[in-house]
């Protein structure tokens, strides 16, 4: 799938642009941070999905914030999709009735990981050969930041990264708490921020 997006935008963008700087980026260059990229939210959104309401929430807050800076095509939609996560979350919370599982959460992790190339000027009838990063980066931070932080946690104490365990910052959160409500809370403040 990743393969396939690359394949897609092939040679649509020369540079991205982080802050105020623009990056002129060769091809392959852009390509192999497109599929990290693309793999690392696409997994860690999966990966938050620990704790019922989670992902969901995570997802609302991401929207929420990334209206302020998407085109008008993809407000609509992301208008839709936050409408039907919130008719999700009314279920999705304990003791929950509906489960998001692999699916939904994989739904979510490739649209959160598409967002940047979606809202590419490119996309909208305009060309423009830069593909702004910043805001995307600062949304995803939170999924950055625990999936690396495991990732290399399990890494440095000699397991796979890739075995199942509950060191993700929801489980700790929970496991100091002994609330779900404080954890979904907690980390929700953490991501609004």
């Amino acid at each position: 799938l990743a393969l396939y997006i690359s394949f897609l935008f092939w040679g649509k963008f020369d540079s991205v642009i982080f802050y105020n700087y623009e990056i002129i980026i060769p091809k392959i260059i852009l390509l192999i941070f497109f599929l990290v990229w693309f793999l690392g939210i696409y997994n860690a959104v999966n990966l938050i999905d620990g704790v019922d309401g989670l992902a969901g929430g995570y997802i609302i807050i991401l929207i929420i914030g990334f209206n302020f800076v998407s085109k008008q095509p993809l407000n609509e939609l992301n208008l839709v999709l936050m409408c039907l996560l919130i008719v999700f979350m009314v279920f999705n919370q304990r003791p929950a009735k509906v489960f998001m599982g692999d699916a939904g959460s994989l739904l979510l992790g490739f649209y959160v990981a598409v967002l940047p190339l979606l809202n590419s000027n490119e996309l909208n009838g305009n060309i423009n050969r830069s593909l702004d990063v910043t805001p995307f980066l600062i949304l995803t931070t939170f999924l950055i930041a625990d999936t690396s932080r495991v990732f290399f946690t399990r890494i440095l104490s000699g397991k796979s990264p890739m075995n199942a365990d509950t060191i993700h910052f929801h489980h700790l959160v929970l496991q100091k708490s002994g609330s779900y409500l404080t954890t979904l809370f907690l980390i929700y403040f953490i991501i609004f921020l």
